[in-house]
């Protein structure tokens, strides 16, 4: 009944908003209260997790994987922040009074180069036991990235770590119109940095962390590699309107500038 209830109710109104933090604290007691925990937890270190700086600035961070999201986090927050939950998940961990009043932004990548840049993180141990095991299972046997790319990646796969998901996962929610407020690039990040930066009052030169080493990211694909890459993440090629060589890009900030790139359709 409350599933048919969200369902009849516009997504502009507070009241559905309302109803989704409900069904969310009701059915998914667990997540909620680590969530509701996380909002109150003091900052213990760059690489801790919690929600109250967002409280604080009130802004929400969508940290999309390899996309600068711990230089982005620890610079503006001193912390990791939320970690990599989703739009989607914020609608239901915020009260609809914060969600709806909050800046909410995130920063995307050209998915050929966020790929090359996830392979060799991933490869390398990333960041902790978990990122190290997952590689061990799944590429352990691969040789290089042409036999990530060809031999191993497929769509289904590209879904099994966080680090390979497509971006719009974690900013598309269930209705278009709960969106975001602003969408940086990585390709413009020192202009676009600076703008996130200015708007919560913070010194706007950001240092890059979690680097992984590797050459210019077109070095590393065969045009059979780059159509394939194409295929699998077509959606956010789509929605950010990237092309591989980021020729695309003054029209895509031309278009972000004058809210005419249609992220959400």
């Amino acid at each position: 009944m409350l599933e048919r209830l969200i369902g009849n109710i516009s997504p502009n109104n507070l009241l559905y908003l309302n109803l989704i933090h409900l069904k969310f604290r009701l059915l998914n007691k667990g997540q909620y209260e680590k969530s509701q925990k996380l909002k109150r937890k003091m900052i213990s270190g760059n690489f801790s997790y919690s929600l109250s700086p967002f409280i604080e600035t009130e802004t929400i961070f969508v940290h999309i994987p390899k996309c600068a999201g711990v230089s982005i986090s620890q610079h503006l927050y001193s912390c990791l922040a939320g970690g990599h939950y989703s739009l989607d998940t914020y609608t239901k961990i915020f009260r609809p009074c914060e969600y709806s009043r909050y800046f909410k932004y995130t920063f995307v990548r050209n998915p050929w180069d966020r790929l090359v840049s996830a392979f060799h993180y991933l490869k390398e141990g990333g960041m902790d036991e978990k990122d190290r095991k997952w590689a061990a299972d799944n590429l352990g046997n691969i040789v290089d990235f042409e036999d990530f790319v060809v031999n191993w990646l497929t769509v289904e796969r590209a879904w099994s770590k966080r680090h390979l998901v497509p971006q719009h996962h974690y900013v598309i929610t269930r209705f278009p119109t709960l969106k975001l407020d602003y969408i940086g690039f990585i390709e413009n990040i020192d202009n676009d940095f600076s703008f996130v930066a200015n708007k919560l009052g913070r010194e706007n030169s950001l240092a890059k962390k979690n680097q992984s080493r590797r050459q210019d990211y077109r070095s590393y694909y065969s045009r059979k590699m780059r159509d394939k890459v194409a295929d699998i993440y077509s959606r956010d090629i789509e929605l950010f309107e990237y092309d591989f060589d980021n020729q695309e890009l003054e029209n895509q900030i031309y278009k972000r500038e004058r809210r005419n790139l249609n992220y959400f359709k």
